[in-house]
């Protein structure tokens, strides 16, 4: 028998098969549990063999359950076995109540022998009706006399009558109503649970303006001009109010249930000055760069240039927003729905720039992210090539020349041969200070233009094919219009301050990714 306690001479000792004993008499003492006591005294002589066989009477009996539902509960007088299936009671007759939510309980009459094994085989009988649901919106929650049964579309419930409710969020009504379920029958319902609804009115000048009303970043009505909204859904919305060659107006408002919202606005012409991106997560900003004109390559202040950076022209771009900061990994991951970066933090994961990305998936990005917001995408994307109309108001890659322009800043007499300072310590992460990482964007000194890590950090991808400068090329040059190589410029992590010089230019595959290269937005206007 498994788990007997050997006692001899008063001490337990482990169970084993065969003890070796000085010579002389001992008492030995075996017991187990819900069994008879065995003792008994042995003489040992030396150099002898002395065996006994200990006989444990069993004083109990075994009932072994198989039980449907496997889950119901097992009462035996005031005893609660609950999911156990083995039991070893004493010798007698007990009544055993079985029990489980949605089956009818039962009471058996269990008679046990001592020394016997009996198996019982129990099925309850089932006691439910099943609650079919249809929601509107999916998104509804369900509780049923105060239980929370989640989004689950069928219940199961014992017969009888029952409060059931439906919530979604402070913006919907709640819905109630009583039920009914009837035993092994099933009871269709529709929650159509709905929309708190206010009035909005809305008129600008000039009238055809675009008016958007956006939740979390996502456009939900869309009109020109002058609108009438009878029934819109109760709320806090972000307005944005936009029109050719006026400033847009950007303003929260919230729309109360059986209220009227009224608004007429004058737009006031001109262009934006900074521009937002209206993403909720990790939202970018944009600073206007006036067009303008400057000396584009290695000039003096940046010493010892290669061939690729001349020779050294004037060049004239169009005026453009850009990002006061690089594409952090918050931001690619709202639109994209992933983070590819190497570099991750729990801390600072949102803040750290987006890096191991190919030029490819930075178009596709940049057009995402102009679908979200609602705007005119600027890449035409076949296959593994992509094309760029910057007449297009969507966000896309700086042009070597913008960028540049944008990393000198706008103070042209400053001759400084990193962005923003002569000191690559005082604006950069390069080699020598980033501890070998990425390091949150916007902890070092802007440059001129209130633009954050244009030197170091990550190297930022631009839209022109790689190439030699073509020295007739100085109004907005875009590049060569084909090639196997992306310039990339500004310096990285990983760089000598000589190759994070604002001249400096480097290259990678349209398909390539490193943990050294992201990304900066542009959009050619408003």
């Amino acid at each position: 028998m498994k788990d007997l306690i050997v006692e001899i001479d008063g001490e337990v000792t482990d169970q084993q098969a065969q003890y070796e004993l000085v010579s002389g008499n001992h008492s030995i003492r075996v017991t187990a549990a819900n069994c008879s006591e065995y003792t008994t005294q042995v003489t040992i002589t030396r150099g002898k063999t002395t065996s006994i066989k200990a006989n444990l009477e069993k004083l109990t009996g075994e009932v072994i359950l198989n039980v449907v539902p496997a889950d119901a509960l097992v009462m035996i007088g005031v005893a609660n076995y609950e999911n156990a299936r083995k039991l070893e009671l004493e010798p007698g007759t007990y009544k055993m109540h079985l029990s489980s939510d949605l089956y009818d309980s039962k009471t058996i009459d269990l008679v046990v022998v001592k020394g016997k094994t009996q198996r019982m085989n129990v099925q309850l009988v089932k006691n439910a009706g099943t609650l079919s649901l249809t929601r509107k919106p999916e998104t509804a929650k369900i509780r049923v006399d105060g239980k929370d049964y989640g989004a689950s579309d069928k219940i199961e419930l014992r017969p009888g009558q029952y409060l059931l409710q439906a919530d979604v969020d402070s913006s919907y009504q709640q819905f109630m109503e009583n039920i009914v379920i009837t035993k092994n029958k099933t009871t269709k319902l529709k929650v159509d649970v709905k929309r708190r609804k206010g009035i909005f009115l809305f008129n600008s000048i000039p009238h055809n303006t675009r008016v958007r009303l956006l939740q979390k970043g996502e456009t939900k009505f869309e009109f020109k001009g002058t609108g009438i909204i009878e029934e819109l859904p109760v709320g806090e919305y972000n307005l944005i109010v936009q029109s050719p060659g006026h400033k847009s107006i950007r303003e929260a408002i919230i729309i109360l249930e059986g209220k009227n919202y009224s608004l007429d606005l004058k737009l006031e012409q001109g262009v934006e000055e900074n521009l937002k991106t209206e993403t909720t997560v990790s939202p970018t900003y944009l600073k206007k760069i006036d067009g303008g004109y400057f000396s584009m390559g290695a000039t003096l202040e940046q010493g010892s240039g290669t061939r690729m950076e001349l020779p050294v022209r004037t060049v004239a771009v169009n005026m453009f927003y850009i990002g006061t900061t690089e594409v952090t990994q918050g931001l690619w991951n709202e639109v994209m729905g992933e983070n590819p970066s190497h570099f991750k933090t729990a801390q600072a994961g949102n803040s750290l720039p987006v890096e191991n990305i190919s030029w490819l998936e930075a178009v596709k990005f940049c057009n995402k992210l102009s679908e979200k917001e609602g705007l005119t995408p600027a890449y035409k994307i076949e296959n593994d090539s992509a094309s760029c109309d910057f007449e297009a108001n969507g966000f896309r890659l700086p042009t070597e020349a913008e960028w540049e322009y944008a990393a000198r800043g706008d103070d042209s007499t400053a001759q400084f041969k990193f962005s923003g300072s002569r000191k690559v310590d005082e604006v950069a992460w390069i080699k020598s200070n980033s501890d070998k990482r990425t390091q949150p964007v916007a902890q070092k000194s802007p440059n001129k233009n209130g633009l954050y890590d244009m030197t170091g950090n990550v190297a930022e991808l631009c839209n022109d094919f790689y190439d030699k400068y073509n020295p007739a090329d100085l109004l907005n040059p875009k590049g060569p219009q084909t090639g196997k190589k992306i310039a990339i410029r500004g310096g990285s992590w990983n760089s000598t301050d000589g190759k994070a010089r604002i001249s400096a230019r480097e290259s990678n595959g349209t398909g390539a990714r490193k943990s050294t290269t992201g990304l900066r937005l542009v959009r050619s206007s408003q």
